[in-house]
């Protein structure tokens, strides 16, 4: 049908139609009809009965309601043949070398400079072709991007740049809420963003399995991904570098959008790799200061509220609150420098002897020793304790036990390779995943060394890994890794903070008080019970050592119930503070009221990370961590919201 012949029609059928439909309306019409007829395939008995409501309730039209079903029984023939889907013919069509029309344009939010006095009116600089990762695939998209007349500030869709610094469009710049950046020719949707991440929370999957999951599905199997025209080199497989730092920019735009910042990121101060490690540790030392997110969390499974007696008859009640504490075999690669070695350092500079190891982090994984002790440490033999400079072109200097226990080292953790087991332990079911230390793109393992190092130091120490100290050795030839990482988790399951111990559990290596207190800062009214393991060492030795007691005067410290069981009945110490039959408000008439083994359960789902981390930066560990315990927090309390047996949900008003 001809359009002249439509529109005769329309007049001489329906004149009122005819006189009253706007054009605008008549297109949106059609073009959602079409689409709603094309999805319905003919399923519908009376379409125009469900259709036209809808559509006029979808497009807000002002047309009267019996028009509608004119217009609609006008058009209803045409709608099968006018159907067109506009993002598949741009996908298939668009993008050619002659006509290069991109499923997307990404253009700046401003058009004026935010860094000059008198803001100049920004003049278009480039037009790159780039992809966009989303959760339908891989798109085809053009990159706009503006230059400032008058300082040279550089703008792009996510961020400006000057003298090398980026700063992220925050929400009060119209920050795009959907996409973002990741590098000059790869951007990413949040929404994809969030879907790795939260994979990575509920299953532990490595960025290298991220990346090849999204290639299987949407690159490996699609042949209809053009090659960038002004790009040829640039392939449009999401890499594990890009997946990387696509997941950490998401999560540092979501932090610095709740905290009302903008995130800057300055790219000449470190490699690629350490890149967004300072706006990192700035997260993680505004956590260490406020807390966690969920560090004030209360609910009926981790709080119980009592009856308090009164002396003027007028009711009152108490709460208690409990909370978990245990280790969990996790960390990073830390400086080697020994207790002596620190003693001595600090002998000869007349400053006094350091309380505990070295947390300097390491500037770089493959080192032994940080940036402040690699200097006066790094030329050493290898062999600690020794004091000898290490020989030319060797690693150990020229003792001949030295050099025989090197080789035979060299020699044990080559012949006794096994990966699985190295990256499971310790630990029995503890998933194991080597993909960490395989090239993404070839799939070719890397790091064998530093893997079996961490394999042999844990081995040195696993005689300590209950808070005891480890079997004395002679001679130390691996690198140091962190001890163990500490969480305090309510006994409904929600961890309210964690805490990396670089020594044994032992109240020794370590102020328990330290990492305890900085939960009960938010319990001046409360009763807390801390379940721990540590109960039976840190109480006796809190109290021989004259340690302040005092932010614990409304805490106590029984052992959960399934541990005390193996405890020595001649403890006195331990049977008369850490028994929990002596506190009668942690049992109610069905037994104990809380679940105390609430902190194992953290401790399966976190050890689960331990393959993925084991070669991480430590900025990166912890952030990584943070984040994880964020967005398993919120799920939990979300599934805690919907048990029928939890009577009251929240926080603690601080």
């Amino acid at each position: 049908m001809l359009l002249h012949e439509f529109v005769s029609l329309l007049a001489q059928d329906f004149p009122l139609l005819h006189s009253t439909l706007h054009v605008c309306d008549f297109t949106r019409f059609v073009t959602l009809a079409a689409e709603v007829t094309a999805r319905v395939q003919g399923t519908l008995s009376k379409e125009h009965e469900t259709i036209i409501p809808f559509l006029r309730n979808a497009l807000k039209l002002a047309l009267p309601n019996d028009l509608c079903y004119h217009l609609w029984h006008t058009t209803r023939h045409l709608l099968s043949a006018g159907h067109v889907e506009p993002g598949l013919l741009i996908q298939l069509h668009g993008y050619q070398p002659d006509l290069p029309i991109p499923e997307h344009f990404l253009v700046c939010p401003t058009k004026h400079c935010l860094t000059c006095s008198t803001p100049h009116k920004l003049h278009i600089r480039s037009r790159i072709d780039g992809y966009l990762y989303d959760v339908d695939g891989v798109h085809t998209i053009g990159i706009v991007t503006l230059k400032c007349p008058g300082c040279s500030t550089c703008y792009w869709p996510s961020y400006y740049s000057k003298d090398k610094i980026r700063t992220y469009y925050s929400s009060r710049f119209g920050r795009n809420k959907q996409t973002f950046q990741v590098s000059c020719h790869f951007f990413m949707t949040h929404r994809l963003a969030e879907l790795l991440r939260e994979g990575a929370m509920l299953a532990h999957i490595s960025n290298f399995n991220l990346a090849n999951l999204f290639n299987r599905c949407y690159v490996d199997r699609v042949t209809t991904i053009p090659p960038l025209t002004s790009a040829p080199t640039i392939l449009p497989d999401l890499s594990e570098v890009t997946c990387r730092d696509a997941l950490d920019i998401n999560t540092l735009l979501m932090k610095c959008n709740s905290a009302g910042t903008c995130l800057r990121v300055n790219t000449s101060a470190a490699p690629p790799d350490k890149r967004y490690h300072h706006a990192m540790q700035a997260v993680l030392e505004w956590i260490a200061l406020e807390g966690s997110k969920h560090r004030a969390h209360a609910c009926s499974a981790c709080m119980r509220v009592l009856p308090l007696p009164s002396t003027d008859g007028t009711p009152k009640l108490g709460s208690i609150r409990a909370v978990v504490t245990d280790g969990i075999t996790i960390g990073h690669w830390r400086c080697t420098a020994t207790p002596a070695q620190l003693r001595e350092l600090a002998h000869a500079e007349g400053l006094p002897a350091p309380n505990g190891p070295c947390t300097i982090p390491l500037d770089r994984m493959s080192d032994r020793f940080c940036p402040e002790h690699l200097t006066r440490l790094g030329k050493r033999c290898v062999a600690q304790p020794c004091k000898n400079d290490a020989e030319e072109g060797s690693p150990t200097c020229h003792l001949e036990v030295h050099i025989n226990a090197y080789a035979k080292f060299k020699a044990h953790i080559t012949s006794n390779f096994a990966l699985t087991s190295m990256l499971n332990r310790p630990g029995s079911n503890r998933p194991s995943d080597p993909t960490v230390h395989q090239d993404w793109n070839t799939a070719k393992l890397i790091g064998l060394e530093d893997v079996q190092q961490g394999d042999e130091e844990e081995r040195l120490h696993e005689k300590g890994r209950e808070g005891g100290d480890a079997a004395p050795t002679r001679i130390s030839l691996s690198r140091a890794r962190t001890h163990n990482d500490q969480l305090c988790v309510s006994t409904c399951g929600v961890i309210l903070a964690r805490e990396t111990f670089y020594h044994s559990e032992g109240v020794s290596a370590v102020r328990v008080s330290n990492f305890v207190s900085s939960v009960q800062a938010y319990d001046c009214t409360l009763t807390t019970f801390p379940y721990s393991g540590l109960s039976t060492t840190y109480v006796p030795k809190c109290d021989a050592s004259g340690e302040d007691y005092g932010p614990f005067m409304e805490t106590v410290f029984p052992v959960d119930p399934f541990h005390f069981r193996s405890h020595k009945e001649t403890d006195k110490f331990c049977q008369y503070y850490t028994d929990p039959k002596l506190f009668p408000e942690l049992r109610d008439a069905n037994g104990w009221y809380f679940n105390a083994s609430a902190g194992e359960c953290a401790n399966v789902w976190y050890g689960g990370f331990a393959s993925l981390a084991r070669n991480m930066h430590p900025i990166r560990f912890n952030f990584m961590m943070e984040d994880m315990i964020e967005r398993r927090n919120d799920w939990l309390i979300r599934r805690l919201s919907k048990r029928n047996n939890i009577t009251f949900l929240g926080d603690i008003p601080w």
